[in-house]
Protein backbone atom coordinates (compact mmCIF):
# COMPACT_ATOMS: atom_id res chain seq x y z
CA UNK A 1 0.00 0.00 0.00
CA UNK A 2 1.40 3.38 -1.01
CA UNK A 3 0.16 6.90 -0.43
CA UNK A 4 1.32 10.26 -1.67
CA UNK A 5 1.60 13.20 0.70
CA UNK A 6 1.58 16.73 -0.67
CA UNK A 7 3.14 19.39 1.52
CA UNK A 8 3.76 23.10 1.06
CA UNK A 9 7.33 24.10 1.80
CA UNK A 10 8.63 27.48 3.01
CA UNK A 11 8.86 28.86 -0.55
CA UNK A 12 5.15 28.25 -1.14
CA UNK A 13 5.71 25.42 -3.61
CA UNK A 14 4.44 21.90 -3.14
CA UNK A 15 6.53 18.78 -2.78
CA UNK A 16 5.32 15.19 -3.07
CA UNK A 17 6.61 12.21 -1.10
CA UNK A 18 5.63 8.61 -1.65
CA UNK A 19 4.87 6.92 1.68
CA UNK A 20 5.11 3.14 1.80
CA UNK A 21 3.76 0.64 4.32
CA UNK A 22 7.35 0.10 5.54
CA UNK A 23 7.58 3.84 6.29
CA UNK A 24 4.37 3.68 8.32
CA UNK A 25 5.58 0.62 10.24
CA UNK A 26 8.82 2.43 11.06
CA UNK A 27 6.88 5.45 12.35
CA UNK A 28 4.67 3.17 14.47
CA UNK A 29 7.74 1.49 15.96
CA UNK A 30 9.36 4.82 16.79
CA UNK A 31 6.12 6.07 18.37
CA UNK A 32 5.95 2.97 20.57
CA UNK A 33 9.55 3.53 21.71
CA UNK A 34 8.89 7.21 22.43
CA UNK A 35 5.70 6.36 24.34
CA UNK A 36 7.50 3.72 26.42
CA UNK A 37 10.30 6.18 27.25
CA UNK A 38 7.88 8.90 28.36
CA UNK A 39 5.81 6.42 30.38
CA UNK A 40 8.91 5.55 32.43
CA UNK A 41 8.65 9.06 33.87
CA UNK A 42 4.90 9.79 33.71
CA UNK A 43 2.85 7.07 35.40
CA UNK A 44 -0.83 6.31 34.90
CA UNK A 45 -1.41 8.70 32.00
CA UNK A 46 -1.03 6.39 29.02
CA UNK A 47 -3.82 7.97 26.97
CA UNK A 48 -2.54 11.50 27.64
CA UNK A 49 1.00 10.50 26.63
CA UNK A 50 -0.22 8.83 23.42
CA UNK A 51 -2.47 11.72 22.39
CA UNK A 52 0.26 14.27 23.16
CA UNK A 53 2.77 12.40 21.00
CA UNK A 54 0.26 12.18 18.14
CA UNK A 55 -0.44 15.91 18.41
CA UNK A 56 3.26 16.78 18.35
CA UNK A 57 3.94 14.39 15.46
CA UNK A 58 1.15 16.04 13.47
CA UNK A 59 2.73 19.45 14.05
CA UNK A 60 -0.02 20.67 16.34
CA UNK A 61 -0.04 22.31 19.74
CA UNK A 62 -0.98 20.70 23.00
CA UNK A 63 -1.97 22.25 26.32
CA UNK A 64 -1.62 20.00 29.35
CA UNK A 65 -3.39 20.98 32.55
CA UNK A 66 -3.32 18.91 35.66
Amino acid sequence: MNATITQDNSQGTQSHKEITMADMEQVAELMQKAKAAVEQVIYGQSLVVEESLITLLAGGHVLLIG
